[in-house]
């Protein structure tokens, strides 16, 4: 009697540690007879790909990275891209499910992908198919701003420019602790913004904050020191 070699199994769940071992039927008058069994094999399927990966915090220096715990895998490893050399490289392997990338570049784009993993007792790797991917940024110097008013209902917000914005937005009030609302956003490298429609013999007080665009997202710089201005 001729037997396939090999079995499809179905519905099994990625990073799980299956066992396996095989033995042979045989049909007779009788009824079937079973050979001893074969040895043990050890397998897992590759583990789910890293979801929800987020950049959830980050400063001029440092990107902290977070996503949810993988069903199975024994860890993550954690790659950064290097535009240079167009290649990946490995920060570090974890268990955790949170990692912070440390002396970083002020306002400087960084893509990041982490990689899910399942180790069997055998020493058998399995990476998850697919890697997920991140872009962010850390947040940009900090701008110095001074306010003017050389017209009435005017005043001319300026600052110095700093590198990797993607703009500036300027932010005013009528109390310095009071709440804060945007007037509108400079585009990239720009350093002053007029804003217009206050009211004569009225104090306002400004701040400036940058503003870098990713691929997933904006990441916002620091804001200024307040800077106040009667206008006239």
């Amino acid at each position: 009697e001729t037997v396939s070699p090999k079995a499809e199994i179905t519905n099994l769940s990625g990073g799980v540690v299956y066992k396996f071992r095989v033995c042979a039927v045989f049909d007779t008058a009788d009824g079937e007879i079973k050979s001893e069994y074969s040895d043990t094999v050890t397998a897992s399927l590759k583990p789910s790909k890293v979801k929800n990966l987020d950049a959830d915090s980050v400063t001029s220096t440092t990107v902290k990275l977070s996503w949810d715990k993988v069903k199975g895998a024994t860890g993550y490893e954690i790659y950064r891209y290097n535009k240079s050399t167009d290649t990946y490289k490995k920060l570090k392997t974890t268990t955790e499910t949170s990692y912070t990338d440390k002396e970083l570049s002020a306002g400087t784009k960084y893509t990041y992908k982490v990689v899910s993993y399942k180790k069997l007792n055998n020493g058998n790797v399995y990476y998850c198919q697919k890697d997920e991917i991140i872009n962010t940024a850390t947040k940009t110097k900090t701008p110095s701003a001074t306010v003017s008013s050389g017209s009435k209902t005017k005043a001319t917000v300026k600052w110095n420019n700093v590198s990797g914005e993607s703009g500036y937005q300027v932010w005013y009030s009528t109390s310095k602790d009071g709440t804060y609302k945007r007037f509108g956003n400079a585009k990239a490298n720009a350093t002053s913004l007029t804003v217009t429609g206050l009211t004569s013999g009225k104090t306002y007080y400004f701040k400036v904050r940058t503003y870098t665009k990713t691929d997933s997202g904006y990441v916002y710089g620091d804001y200024s020191s307040v800077k106040s201005v009667k206008v006239k």
